[in-house]
């Protein structure tokens, strides 16, 4: 940092942080290029739906953690960590030829993943002002969509080219390089060992088993055994008893793995709520709607890597413009952001749902530019809408849950898409589904998003006195 000034010190903070955020998109979307491709290799093509459900499941289970752990080790310590944990379990997916080494290597990578993901939104509200946040989250929706862009474009190509390994590490400079910017610029952060001292180990395991045994019954009942059975019967209470259970501990420990407290805030469970349902649609868009393409209209694999670009490309543009524009007034512009950001995916899985075997591109293409303007919004929308309602010790905490909000709904909702698709329904019946789910987002979001003036004043005035004391 030697003959940098103090505004060149923060700036490059806080491109370390989207680079970040570009970087665990790229990983997330880059690798959804190349994992099918592997599989084929070691024809393993049915491990498909496993693979994806137990990578989701690992992302899942580190994200409630994230607040924890990083009090105690350090958000840009966590970041390492994750990167390089991601990093070894690429590098070491490359030679394998086994499935389930496989697809345990990819567990793995996604946890670490999930260790880093959600960093950027906490890293940039502990370096700048609560009434600048909104336009830097919009900067981080366009690295989002940029990384989005970059990571299957580069790994497409290289995939194509017959070079498999590098495929796998197309993010790892940017992220590699958003670690070491931390660690250079960054300041460290001191450990409140005192508040933090004993590890919930308990409510580390109850939160793997209430998930493992509802995402098991999910994608196995139906097909390995019947939905009514003594197998689904057993799933179903090991679920709703480790689930009952693992909010009764946390609620009550001093240092939570999974700060299910947060519901307390009803601005953040207006958020988490919505986030979760609002998944239902990305899964349609950047999934089924591939497959769609691909089996129902009977066009390339070329044409239905299309679906998502009008989607990266909104998000990239509108991220930005809505940063600055919500920003500027927030108390005015929030609802109708936050209802905008929810209306949208409810049309666009209408017109999902309203498409056939001879239907024009454009139908889905449109969907998928209001998709991602949605994600643009609800970024600069969401997040500080919540984050209005907590002290700063809470923002990574709550940046976890939120996060572990859309990849849990994102989940389940693929495991029920699944369900459907073995009874007989049809992917149009899973995009009505979607709709519905949407709009019940919606519904939800309507009587929940609201912040008056004079709340506002209040809640600024209690952040000002934490600052001061």
């Amino acid at each position: 940092m030697i003959g940098l000034s103090i505004s060149g010190v923060k700036r490059l903070q806080i491109a370390s942080a989207l680079i970040l955020a570009v970087g665990a998109m790229a990983s997330s979307f880059g690798i959804g290029v190349v994992i099918p491709v592997k599989l084929e290799l070691m024809q393993s093509e049915s491990y498909y739906a496993l693979n994806t459900t137990l990578s989701t499941m690992g992302m899942m289970l580190i994200l409630p953690m994230i607040g924890t752990l990083s009090e105690k080790l350090g958000m840009k310590n966590i970041a390492a960590i994750g990167v390089l944990l991601q990093l070894l379990a690429r590098i070491g997916s490359i030679p394998v030829q086994t499935p389930m080494i496989f697809i345990f290597l990819q567990f793995i990578g996604n946890v670490g993943c999930g260790m880093y993901m959600t960093l950027p939104y906490s890293l940039i509200s502990s370096l700048v002002q609560e009434k600048e946040r909104t336009k830097y989250f919009g900067l981080i929706a366009a690295g989002n969509a940029a990384g989005a862009l970059i990571g299957p474009t580069l790994a497409g190509y290289l995939v194509g080219s017959g070079h498999m390994g590098p495929a796998f590490l197309v993010y790892a400079p940017l992220s590699l390089l958003a670690v070491v910017g931390l660690f250079l610029f960054y300041p460290g952060t001191q450990m409140n060992t005192e508040k933090r001292e004993k590890f919930d180990f308990t409510g580390l395991a109850l939160l793997f088993i209430s998930i493992g045994s509802l995402v098991l019954l999910l994608n196995m009942a139906g097909k390995q055994f019947a939905w009514i059975s003594l197998e689904s019967a057993l799933l179903l209470a090991c679920f709703c008893i480790t689930f009952v259970l693992l909010i009764r501990l946390e609620l009550r420990h001093p240092n939570p793995s999974v700060p299910i407290g947060m519901f307390r805030k009803s601005r953040f469970r207006t958020s988490f709520v919505c986030i979760t349902l609002i998944s239902a649609y990305n899964v349609c868009i950047a999934g089924f709607a591939i497959i769609f393409v691909q089996q129902v209209m009977g066009l390339s694999a070329q044409t239905s890597s299309t679906v998502t670009i009008p989607q990266t490309m909104t998000q990239a543009v509108v991220g930005v413009a809505a940063g600055r524009i919500i920003g500027g007034h927030f108390i005015k512009r929030l609802r109708p952001a936050a209802l905008l950001t929810l209306v949208l995916p409810v049309a666009a899985a209408l017109l999902l749902f309203s498409m056939g075997q001879h239907s024009s591109m454009l139908i889905l293409y449109t969907a998928s530019a209001l998709g991602g303007i949605s994600l643009a919004t609800a970024q600069c929308a969401f997040i500080p809408f919540f984050q209005s309602q907590l002290s700063g010790e809470e923002y990574t905490a709550a940046q976890g849950m939120y996060t572990f909000g859309g990849v849990g709904g994102s989940c389940i909702f693929s495991a029920i898409a699944g369900s459907m698709l073995n009874a007989g329904l049809t992917y149009n019946h899973i995009f009505l589904l979607a709709a519905a789910l949407c709009f019940a987002a919606f519904a939800y979001g309507y009587f929940g998003f609201r912040i008056s003036g004079e709340e506002n004043n209040m809640l600024l005035e209690e952040s000002s006195g934490r600052k001061d004391n």
